[in-house]
């Protein structure tokens, strides 16, 4: 809330601004037209020179007074942006004058921090690299007051809460799941004997190739076991726990990265038409849903995401699945690998994911690990035999049904009771498949929030109440041409996700506000707002704003027709 309530005060704070500078775009327009109609068509060419001479000093007149009032507002940013960083700063010493001051904002959960000031600004600074924590000197700190420090999901910040509460949390999750069993012994060595056994088999009855075989092939003395970590979700409530494995250097890694590169590309080719890539892709069907006149004031907008996906995949109707896939779709080899061969392969990968966890051995023995590679593609598979029923539902009524991976969006024209009913039938399509829900005339899913406004489609960029506005710093050390994709790549998305102009003024508002905050100076903001919008044909000659409806859809329309660039790494 705090966060929602700072962006919405600094909002309002930026568009009195831009209030302005369109006021002095209006009254020069006004003024300008205004003369025009008064000079009668003249009829001599002596007298047409000398409206001609008029015009133009008077047009010059015009341009220097406009550019007066840009600087007088181009130094009101820049104050605003002054004060905005001043806040930001930290007292630090000549030495380190050069940090980045921009860093994100520590989540705390516990009553008291066992860290210093200084040891938090480490933390805050270096969130982004993978080994920070093993090097902070705050590690000792933490074992004495029994505090964790880990980098949250998706939103990659540093959390620090009580080491009892993970551990229960953690335990809880074991107990629901039932996916994991205790060992006695390392399990290292029978693992990596398995894979070069299973692989020297296939490799003599030449069921892979010899590139595949040294693909696959693990080195013993590279091979570590996987250990098990849990990373916090703070966004959701009660801070839920995230298994994650890391298996950099098990024996079956490689033959989970063969498996993911070889049967991925299928699933992204057959199963495209339900899937959805990104916010664009989910934007165009509803545009068209809209023009064929199927969004009507009584359709509902269903989001549910499926709890614990991959932990929940039983192996073997998992691999039964992914053969069904298979010979539907045509396949007896994929790459001169047979069925047989994958299946034996899968099936290695899948029940033996062996890893460490507080200084025991564990076993997984229900679905697949999170950070394997192949867990991902067995789960479309999976899911791409579960969704079957409610997708061709979806079909027969001409409504909206896309999935991007456990998360779903779908239409619909039912009564809300009917609605939780099919869904209540879903949840019962299979044991291990478990729905949460969310269903109204306005959702967000991926970045993107929909609303259905009395059968008027309306779309905008979704923020998180928690998300900080961060980008990169321009004080960081990159090259310049990463600061320009930044600013080109945000208004990019605006333009997309905004269904009319004052929903992407209103974005275009929160990029300014978010590139100031991160030390972008005012003027390389205009330069590359101006640069952006200008590139498309517009009536406005002062600054980088597009204020006619008309002329914002036809760029927004250019712009949704162009590939994203998921789209273009799918293309075949």
């Amino acid at each position: 809330m705090v966060q929602e309530l700072k962006r919405l005060t600094l909002n309002l704070e930026l568009q009195r601004y831009e209030e302005d500078i369109h006021r002095y775009e209006q009254l020069y327009q006004e003024e300008f037209n205004k003369l025009r109609q008064q000079i009668l068509n003249p009829t001599s060419s002596d007298y047409k020179h000398q409206i001609d001479i008029l015009m133009y000093s008077v047009e010059s007149y015009l341009n220097n007074y406009k550019h007066r009032l840009l600087r007088q507002i181009r130094h009101r940013e820049a104050c605003f942006h002054t004060n905005l960083i001043r806040q930001r700063r930290r007292r630090q010493s000549l030495m380190t004058e050069n940090n980045i001051q921009v860093h994100p904002q520590i989540i705390v959960d516990v009553q008291k921090v066992a860290l210093n000031d200084a040891q938090l600004q480490f933390l805050s600074q270096n969130v982004h690299g993978s080994n920070f924590l093993s090097s902070c000197s705050s590690c000792s700190t933490r074992k004495k007051s029994n505090q964790v420090l880990r980098v949250t999901d998706k939103s990659g910040i540093v959390h620090i809460g009580d080491a009892n509460d993970y551990e229960q949390k953690a335990q809880a999750y074991r107990e629901k799941t039932k996916a994991y069993i205790e060992l006695e012994n390392d399990p290292l060595s029978v693992v990596f004997d398995k894979a070069v056994n299973l692989l020297n088999d296939l490799r003599s009855k030449k069921h892979i190739l010899a590139w595949q075989f040294d693909k696959m092939m693990p080195k013993r003395e590279d091979a570590q076991l996987a250990y098990l970590y849990f990373v916090p979700k703070p966004h959701k409530e009660g801070t839920p726990l995230r298994p994650m494995v890391s298996s950099m250097h098990m024996p079956t890694t490689g033959i989970s990265k063969f498996l993911d590169r070889l049967l991925r590309p299928l699933f992204d080719q057959h199963a495209r038409s339900t899937r959805i890539i990104d916010g664009v892709d989910l934007i165009r069907p509803l545009q068209a849903y809209t023009t064929n006149g199927y969004l009507k004031p009584t359709i509902y907008l269903c989001t549910f995401d499926i709890t614990d996906l991959y932990t929940m995949l039983p192996p073997e109707e998992s691999l039964d699945i992914l053969t069904e896939f298979l010979l539907e779709h045509g396949y007896t080899k994929v790459n001169s690998v047979s069925i047989d061969a994958i299946r034996k392969l899968a099936r290695l990968a899948l029940t033996e994911n062996v890893f460490t966890y507080e200084k025991r051995f564990y076993r997984q023995v229900i679905g697949g690990a999170m950070g394997s590679a192949f867990t991902l593609s067995l789960a479309n598979v999976f899911l791409w035999k579960w969704e079957k029923p409610l997708l061709q539902q979806q079909l027969n009524t001409n409504e909206i049904y896309g999935r991007y991976i456990d998360d779903i969006f779908f239409t619909s024209n039912q009564p809300l009771e009917k609605i939780n009913e099919m869904l209540d039938h879903a949840n019962d399509f299979h044991p291990n498949i478990k729905l949460v829900r969310q269903i109204g005339k306005n959702v967000s899913f991926l970045d993107v929030l929909i609303e259905n406004d009395h059968g008027t489609l309306k779309t905008s960029v979704y923020h998180k109440e928690a998300a900080e506005p961060y980008t990169v710093p321009f004080n960081s050390d990159h090259p310049h041409h990463t600061f320009r994709n930044t600013i080109d790549t945000a208004l990019l998305r605006a333009v997309r996700y905004s269904s009319t102009l004052s929903i992407f003024q209103k974005e275009q508002r929160t990029i300014k506000l978010m590139l100031l905050y991160n030390n972008y100076t005012p003027r390389f903001i205009y330069s590359r707002s101006h640069n952006f919008i200008t590139s498309y044909p517009k009536t406005s000659n002062i600054q980088p704003f597009i204020h006619d409806e008309n002329e914002f859809r036809a760029i927004r329309h250019k712009m949704l027709n162009i590939p994203t660039i998921l789209e273009y790494r799918m293309a075949p």
